[in-house]
């Protein structure tokens, strides 16, 4: 893990998990599942501080094991109350649950985004990865919501992209 990795304790944030389940969509009964998941999650490992500190390998199995405890894990992360260490990141596919909280939770910064690619002239696909990919991982890696991400922010998270050994040349193109 490096010194990246910082969380704040879980308080409020079941509460918090809970009140956006809205976001993720899904069947009551569904959204019910997570929440349970996510107090299950979270009466074994109250403080995501010490459970970010664990070997990533034994993250990313218990990430695996517990189906519905990404979706928790991905709110603490996008809303900075839980900041990875970035081999985490780059480790867990992100999927669509990251796309989804990214656009629920800050549903203008996407539009203005979406707009100015528009203006741009990119196209759909490219401006699809950069708002269902790209940007809940550099949201996840800052901490910080779309509208505060800095020339800095991007620029570390190129360091981050292009340092680890985790993804291969033509990945780290991808990004």
């Amino acid at each position: 893990m490096t010194a990246l990795a910082r969380c704040a304790p879980a308080a409020g944030l079941l509460e918090a998990y809970a009140d956006h389940q809205h976001l993720l969509g899904g069947a009551a009964s569904y959204q019910r599942d997570r929440v349970t998941a996510a107090r299950s999650f979270l009466a074994v490992h109250p403080d995501l501080d010490v459970w970010m500190t664990r070997p990533l390998d034994a993250r990313l199995a218990e990430l695996a094991r517990g189906r519905a405890v990404w979706p928790l894990v991905g709110f603490a992360l996008l809303t900075a109350r839980c900041r990875p260490d970035p081999e985490l990141l780059l480790a867990k596919h992100f999927g669509h649950t990251l796309a989804r909280w990214t656009a629920g939770l800050f549903p203008s910064d996407l539009a203005r985004l979406a707009d100015a690619a528009d203006r741009l002239g990119m196209g759909e696909d490219a401006v699809a990865q950069l708002l269902r990919q790209a940007l809940p991982m550099a949201v996840a890696f800052t901490g910080r919501p779309p509208s505060q991400l800095t020339g800095a922010d991007l620029d570390a998270l190129d360091a981050m992209v292009n340092a680890t050994q985790r993804l291969t040349p033509p990945m780290r193109r991808s990004w």
